[in-house]
């Protein structure tokens, strides 16, 4: 009686498949089942039964597919486990049972299986790079994310065995858990069936377990299928996949958001393909034969803005704003980058302090956030002493005292310039639009030119206009550009900004002062009547469903927890702060208010309800076992070992990365994925604490504003609100991620302190 059957689906694939049976050792205990789905053409295939001695070999006279044929094959298994490896797979017999081992080492576990090695073809060793497919033809793992997934998810957690899916190539699962799921499901003819094996496996309440020391090697695409067939045939079974766990709806949608990459892939011939890439990328390499210079651009933008600088410090200011995320970066030397916005905040500063001093109107505000601005600053610079790396510490340092200035600029600037405040808010609800519109385009891109052309447009050309040429080094080898969505592999969405965290943060800012010019728009409606107040309506209306988008494809779960618990806020500081000018609405702005609302709380529910990518990558956040929270927690385990050791004082600005990773250099991507742990353990609790007190101050000024009710001069009662929904999206999400060394994120959150500053003024000011 055998105790392994080992079952091999063969379509075309006769020369890996006499390779791998000739590196497997005949044992008593094993026994082979071969499938073979192809069309016997080749006389040689047939002749394989002749030199299997053990087992059956099966010639179906059509191809099944792999689920059809794998049941098949499970059906004549009279092991109590079953192997199913594909033909250009290779495995040692000794592997076999040890994976057996694992299987059966628990009652609950269902699956276990190796660390899977892909080789393209013709791969002579193991250390030799990956080459690019013959013919033009794309690698398989563009479009093969099950395996991809695999192997991100445990090289952040190597200790963890267990996980959540697996692929088809080499695994081994219980015979009799098999057949009680009723094996693989047939209507998937190739791909997904393991997806969705893995999906029911779980579900019934047993386990997926893996061992990383057991590998196998798999020479990746090799059945011979054409390639415009074999993406057909996956995204046949993408489709019933979404339909089957997410629904019709969502099949749908996702079927006409992946159109341009079918359409592309299944019935572009090459010429086509060749013709309309040329008249796309035209003007691209009209560009770079001209072989502009990106410093002579950053020259040539620096005079510009000086120019305006000179002449309106006013208009420079919103200029800067608007052009926050979308300016370049200068590359220094071979070792430093410098955000252009860093020269923009240092020329604005030095012309408000020249002009005010000759103006003798130099006003610096006195309150408890001014305060604790000062001791945060103070605090940083003398960590720099007792810090294990002075140098990062200096240049951190010099990142603050860069753009913390921008409080006192802003709060100044409101101070003379009143009607300043709604340009300044235009600006960047604008900038908000065109980056969701840019991120959306950059979303769309990838259906049109592939994953690969991206990641290296924006390593070589775009990274190193808008991050510098170090940090788009940097970025390009530890990115987190990708997310997988229903078996696709997909680039999220981060426009000019180095990942999608960074854009989640901007719109943590952007898309509430949306909501704001929203509300403000509404009100002139129903107050007025005007029909020439529509368009603008109606724009607003488009820039919040743009950025809303947006920040759903950003798959950012950080960013996603934040705007929830934003949102609601925001929800309860309205419904406090005007119910009673709710009551004095006439009926038909009610009634719409009323729709709208109950319009809003259907799409919230039914989003959070039927099941999708977006809420599951939500859900995901409070999966403990999933493998990216598996790591964060292990690395918030280290943060606090590390806190501990020196709790009050820190270990120095800047030398979060040195203590963790010695050899990781200033820019390595080693960072706590949490502002507060980073600071207890760089600054300690003293800084930590002036840090969360800039916050808190700026927090309990907007709500001691939306408590009284005191704001009378028509829409900036609204604005408090709205900070506080910014605030608390921010606060939330910088559990998750550490922006404050961004040149984009950290001048917003200084601007909208300094614009609490400013309210706070106002309201002492009209009350006095």
């Amino acid at each position: 009686m055998p105790q392994i059957s080992i079952i091999i689906i063969n379509y075309n694939s006769l020369n890996h498949l006499k390779r791998l049976l000739k590196n497997l050792t005949p044992h008593p205990k094993i026994e082979l089942i071969i499938i073979d789905n192809g069309e016997f053409k080749n006389q040689k295939r047939i002749n394989i039964k002749k030199k299997l001695q053990r087992g059956f070999f099966i010639q179906n006279k059509k191809n099944l597919g792999f689920a059809a044929a794998c049941n098949q094959g499970a059906e004549l298994a009279k092991g109590r486990s079953l192997l199913f490896i594909n033909p250009d797979c290779q495995i040692q017999t000794k592997d076999i049972f040890k994976l057996e081992k694992i299987l059966f080492k628990h009652k609950k576990t269902a699956v276990a299986i190796p660390k899977i090695i892909k080789l393209p073809v013709g791969a002579r060793s193991l250390l030799e790079p990956a080459t690019p497919a013959k013919n033009g033809e794309k690698n398989r793992e563009e479009f093969s994310c099950q395996e991809r997934e695999l192997e991100q998810k445990h090289a952040f957690a190597q200790k963890k065995d267990q996980i959540t899916w697996f692929t088809g190539a080499c695994f081994l699962i219980k015979s009799r858990i098999f057949k009680k799921l009723k094996g693989f499901d047939e209507n998937f003819f190739m791909y997904f069936e393991d997806k969705d094996l893995s999906k029911r496996i779980l579900k019934a309440g047993y386990t997926i377990k893996r061992n990383p020391k057991i590998k196998v090697i798999h020479f990746e695409s090799q059945s011979r299928i054409s390639w415009p067939k074999r993406k057909e045939l996956y995204y046949k079974a993408q489709d019933y996949y979404n339909k089957k766990y997410f629904g019709l709806i969502y099949m749908l949608v996702f079927k006409f958001i992946r159109f341009p990459l079918y359409f592309k892939n299944v019935y572009l011939n090459k010429k086509t393909k060749l013709i309309l890439t040329l008249l796309i990328l035209s003007p691209l390499i009209i560009l770079l034969e001209l072989k502009l210079s990106l410093y002579f651009l950053s020259f040539i933008l620096g005079l510009i803005l000086l120019f305006f600088a000179f002449h309106n410090l006013e208009k420079t200011l919103i200029l800067f704003i608007f052009l926050l995320p979308f300016l370049p970066a200068l590359n220094l030397s071979s070792s430093i980058d410098m955000a252009s916005a860093r020269i923009f905040v240092i020329l604005i500063f030095s012309l408000w302090l020249v002009k005010s001093l000759i103006n003798k109107n130099l006003f610096i505000p006195i309150n408890k956030t001014s305060l604790f601005i000062i001791l945060f600053l103070l605090y940083c610079f003398l960590s720099i002493f007792f810090s294990s790396t002075p140098e990062r510490g200096l240049r951190k340092t010099l990142v603050f005292l860069n753009f913390f200035p921008l409080y006192f600029i802003v709060f100044s600037m409101l101070k003379n310039q009143k009607k300043l405040l709604i340009k300044l808010l235009k600006a960047l609800s604008l900038a908000t639009g065109v980056l969701a519109g840019l991120s959306l385009i950059q979303f769309l891109s990838q259906f049109i030119f592939g994953h690969t052309f991206l990641i290296n447009f924006y390593s070589e050309f775009l990274g190193k206009f808008f991050w510098g040429a170090n940090t788009a080094q940097s970025v390009s080898e530890n990115p987190s550009w990708f997310f997988n969505a229903g078996g696709l592999d997909l680039m999220r969405t981060f426009a000019t900004l180095p990942d999608p965290h960074m854009l989640s943060y901007f719109l943590c800012f952007g898309l509430p002062i949306q909501i704001f010019f929203a509300i403000k728009s509404f009100k002139k409606l129903s107050q007025k009547q005007n029909k020439k107040e529509y368009p603008g309506f109606f724009l607003i209306i488009f820039l919040i469903c743009l950025s809303l988008i947006t920040e759903f494809l950003t798959f950012s779960r950080g960013g996603y927890l934040g705007f929830l618990g934003g949102l609601t806020a925001f929800a309860f500081f309205i419904f406090k702060q005007n119910k009673n000018q709710l009551k004095k609405l006439n009926q038909k702005i009610k009634k719409i208010k009323i729709a709208l609302t109950i319009l809003t709380l259907t799409a919230l529910i039914a989003l959070i309800l039927i099941e999708n990518p977006i809420t599951d990558r939500l859900y995901s956040s409070f999966d403990l076992s999933e493998g990216s929270n598996l790591a964060r927690l292990e690395i918030w385990q280290k943060s606090l070992n590390l806190f501990f050791k020196k709790p009050i004082t820190g270990h120095g600005l800047g030398s979060y990365s040195f203590e963790i990773q010695p050899s990781a250099d200033y820019r390595s991507p080693v960072n706590a994925h949490n502002i507060y742990l980073e600071f207890l353990t760089e600054i300690g609790l003293i800084g930590a604490l002036l840090f969360l007190m800039i916050l808190l101050s700026s927090f309990k000024t907007n709500l001691k504003i939306i408590n009284l009710n005191k704001q009378k001069n028509g829409h900036l009662e609204w604005l408090s609100p709205v900070i506080c929904f910014s605030l608390i999206w921010f606060f939330i999400h910088s559990f998750f991620e550490q922006p404050m060394y961004s040149p984009v994120i950290l001048p917003l959150l200084v601007i909208f302190i300094s614009l609490t500053s400013w309210l706070d003024f106002r309201y002492k000011k009209n009350n006095n």
